[in-house]
């Protein structure tokens, strides 16, 4: 099974965990909302890996 990122949405900026399977904690990073930064930071995950993303009414444009 992959690995799992949680993004938590925020006006400027994302904060994104990533983890195993079992809950370990790989990566925590703060991403701004530039232009390509997450689609860059998401190209470079592994195969399989499955987002989620908190319940908001901002979320759409993801």
């Amino acid at each position: 099974m992959g690995d799992y990122i949680g993004i938590d949405l925020h006006k400027t900026k994302s904060f994104v965990t990533r983890m195993t399977a079992q809950g370990h904690i790989l990566e925590q990073v703060n991403l701004l909302h530039t232009t390509g930064a997450l689609q860059h930071y998401v190209t470079a995950l592994p195969a399989g890996t499955r987002p989620a993303v908190e319940a908001t009414g901002n979320w759409m444009w993801l």
